[in-house]
């Protein structure tokens, strides 16, 4: 007998290799076939689920989330989406947002995918509920004075109803300019160049900007709670 997560694995030699027997819980009477075999207890990790919604111009069918970097992956259909077999724990939640350069003298157009992080967390056994229902992504300009372009992003919703804020601002393309990012809270508290995602939770009602520059251009992203 045994308890918690853990998975009871089989095998003819102690040394292995060995085999993890689906759907085996405890207390485990063996087959005949197993009888005189090993049998040993692997980690297992818990895992719960995630349901959520996005609303947002583009993202409301096949925009791409996926949990923290190689997790779980699924697309939204009609702005909603659901995680199975999500590792219990905090994670970020990436939402992949497509940005398109055009470039009108050149005739060209570039797609950018910025993967950015919804922070939250799951529970083992329990569905955390998700929703973003404000988000202000800034285009790319179609022309810069150099190899780079600025944007900002700004998240806007609830995890299991507590209002949340996530800022980011970067630049796409590849030049030696650094961008500059200044997120702005409702307080009026400014945070500059900050080296990750910025997040709130609880967020304050009021008004959230972000601004990116580089080589000399600016795009502006705000968002209002609630």
């Amino acid at each position: 007998m045994w308890a918690g997560y853990s998975h009871l694995q089989v095998s003819t030699n102690p040394a292995g290799p060995w085999a993890t027997l689906p759907g085996a819980i405890s207390p485990y009477a063996p087959p005949a076939a197993e009888e005189g075999g090993f049998f040993r207890l692997a980690d297992r990790v818990p895992m719960g689920l995630v349901f959520g919604e996005i609303a947002g111009e583009g993202l409301s069918f096949g925009t791409v989330v996926q949990v923290g970097a190689g997790g779980p992956v699924a697309a939204t259909y009609f702005g909603s989406f659901s995680l199975y077999e999500v590792p219990a724990g905090e994670f970020d939640l990436l939402i992949h947002a497509r940005m398109t350069v055009t470039n009108m003298p050149a005739g060209s157009r570039e797609d950018h995918i910025v993967a950015v992080g919804w922070p939250m967390a799951v529970t083992p056994g329990n569905a955390a509920q998700v929703v973003i229902n404000q988000v202000e992504f800034s285009q790319p300009p179609g022309q810069t004075p150099c190899q780079c372009t600025p944007w900002c992003g700004l998240l806007g919703g609830t995890v299991e109803g507590v209002p949340q804020v996530a800022a980011f601002g970067g630049k796409n393309g590849t030049c030696d300019e650094v961008a500059e990012v200044t997120i702005t809270t409702p307080d009026g508290t400014r945070i500059s160049n900050p080296k990750q995602r910025v997040s709130f939770r609880p967020a304050p009602n009021g008004t959230y900007s972000v601004t990116s520059t580089v080589c000399g251009v600016t795009r502006t992203c705000s968002i209002t709670l609630p």
